[in-house]
C-alpha cells in the first residue's frame, strides 16, 4: 500500500512537489522525503546554475521558508547571488531571469540576518559593472544594471531589510544613482530614477545620532572654535561655532534628513539613547515611488478597473515623475505581453495608453516625450500621436 502511495504520489515536477507539501494528507513520512528532495534541488543548482534549471530553483523558496529551512533558504540565495557575481565579472549578464529570481527569492528571507552577506556581494557586483559600463557609455549594459538593481532593493524595502555600509556601499550607490538620472537617455534616466527612490528606502549601518554627528561636523569650517563641542560631543555648541548661513542651511536640511525631535535630543541628553531606539531616518522617498509600488502590482495583476481608479485617485497624479513612471511601466508591460503573444493583455494595455493620454492633461516635456516614446513602441499611427503632443516627434529619445 505504501509503495503503491509512493509510485502514485510521488512529483515527478516542482510544481506537484509544491502541492504535495502544501496538502493536508501529506505524512511526515512523506514530508520529510520531500524536503530531502528540497535539498537536492538546491544543492543541484548549486554546483550548475544552469538558466534552465532558475526558475524551478526559485519556486522553492515559499516552500522552504513555510517549513522553516533557513540555511537551505541562505544556500538557495548565495547560489543565485554567486551566479550572477560570476556573470557580471565575465561579461555574460544576458540573462533577467537570474535577477529576477533573486528578488523573488529575498521576499521570502525576512528576519534571517546571515542573508545580508550574499546581497552585500550582489548588490556591490552590479554596481562596480555598472561602474564600467557607465565609463564607456555602454547604455544597454547600464540600463540592466539599474533594472537588476531596482528589482533587487524593491525587495529589500519590502522585508525591511538594512544594515548596509553607508561609506562603503549606500552612498556610492545614491551617487551613481542620482548622476544617472540625468542621463540624456529617456529610458535611462527614468530607471535609474525609479531605482535611487528604492534605495532612500533601505537604511545603512549608521545610527542616527552617529548621522547626527557626522552630518554636524562635516558643517563646520576649519578654524571654528570646536574644540570644546567635539570633547564634550556637544551638538549645540557646534552650532554655534558655525562661521556661516550657508553652513547652517545646509545642516538644517540635512538634520531634517536624519531624524525627528533633534531639538530634543540637543536640550537633554539622557534622553539620547531612547531617541535612537525608537526614531528611524525619515524616509526621502518621494510619494510617486510609493504610488508606482501599489500601481505597479495592479498592473500586474491585470486589475484592470482598480488599476484606473487609483491613477485617477493618486495624489502625485499631477507629478511630472510620477506620470513618466507610469508610462515606462505600461511600455515595459506592452513589450513583455508582445513578446509572449498575450493579445488580449495588449489591446488593455494600448486603451489604457490612450486613456492617460487623453486624461492627464497638459504636460511637461519630459511626459511628453514618453507619451511619443511608448505610443511608438505600441505601433500607434503619428496621426494618432500627434493628439496627444504639443511637438510630434520630438524630445529626448531613447536608444536602448
Amino acid at each position: 500500500m505504501d509503495q503503491e502511495y509512493r509510485a502514485t504520489r510521488r512529483p515527478t515536477r516542482t510544481q506537484d512537489l509544491l502541492q504535495r507539501l502544501k496538502s493536508a494528507d501529506c505524512t511526515k513520512k512523506e514530508k520529510d522525503a520531500l524536503h530531502e528532495l528540497c535539498r537536492c534541488m538546491v544543492k543541484t543548482f548549486s554546483n550548475d546554475p544552469k538558466p534552465v534549471y532558475i526558475a524551478e530553483a526559485a519556486a522553492l523558496a515559499p516552500v522552504l521558508r513555510r517549513e522553516n529551512h533557513e540555511q537551505l533558504l541562505i544556500d538557495l540565495i548565495t547560489a543565485l547571488g554567486n551566479a550572477i557575481i560570476k556573470g557580471t565579472a565575465d561579461g555574460n549578464i544576458e540573462e533577467p531571469s537570474l535577477h529576477k529570481a533573486f528578488a523573488y527569492v529575498l521576499r521570502h528571507i525576512k528576519d534571517i540576518p546571515a542573508i545580508r552577506s550574499p546581497i552585500s556581494s550582489v548588490l556591490r557586483s552590479l554596481l562596480t559593472r555598472l561602474r564600467q559600463a557607465t565609463k564607456i557609455a555602454d547604455l544597454q549594459t547600464q540600463y540592466l544594471m539599474v533594472c537588476s538593481m531596482s528589482a533587487i532593493l524593491d525587495s529589500m524595502v519590502d522585508i525591511k531589510l538594512s544594515g548596509l555600509s553607508r561609506e562603503s556601499f549606500h552612498e556610492p550607490l545614491l551617487k551613481q544613482l542620482k548622476e544617472l538620472t540625468k542621463d540624456e537617455d529617456i529610458r535611462l534616466a527614468q530607471a535609474s530614477s525609479y531605482a535611487y527612490q528604492a534605495a532612500l528606502g533601505i537604511k545603512d549601518d549608521e545610527g542616527p545620532l552617529e548621522a547626527l554627528w557626522r552630518y554636524t561636523m562635516a558643517a563646520v569650517q576649519n578654524g571654528a572654535d570646536i574644540a570644546g563641542a567635539v570633547s564634550n560631543m556637544d551638538p549645540g555648541a557646534l552650532l554655534r561655532s558655525l562661521p556661516s548661513v550657508s553652513s547652517v542651511t545646509d545642516l538644517v536640511r540635512k538634520l531634517v534628513d536624519v531624524g525627528e525631535n533633534v531639538a530634543n535630543i540637543m536640550q537633554d541628553v539622557n534622553n539620547a539613547r531612547e531617541w535612537m531606539d525608537s526614531t528611524h531616518k525619515i524616509s526621502r522617498q518621494k510619494s510617486w515611488y510609493k504610488a508606482l509600488r501599489y500601481i505597479g502590482l495592479l498592473l500586474q495583476s491585470e486589475a484592470w478597473s482598480a488599476l484606473e481608479y487609483s491613477i485617477e485617485q493618486a495624489p502625485c497624479r499631477k507629478d511630472a515623475q510620477f506620470q513618466s513612471s507610469l508610462y515606462y511601466e505600461l511600455e515595459k508591460a506592452w513589450k513583455m505581453a508582445n513578446l509572449t503573444k498575450n493579445v488580449p493583455r495588449k489591446d488593455k494595455l494600448t486603451t489604457l495608453y490612450h486613456k492617460l493620454s487623453n486624461s492627464l492633461g497638459p504636460t511637461e516635456s519630459t511626459v511628453q516625450a514618453w507619451i511619443g516614446l511608448v505610443g511608438t513602441s505600441m505601433g500607434i499611427q503619428q496621426q494618432i500621436l500627434s493628439k496627444f503632443l504639443d511637438v510630434p516627434g520630438q524630445g529626448r529619445q531613447s536608444h536602448i
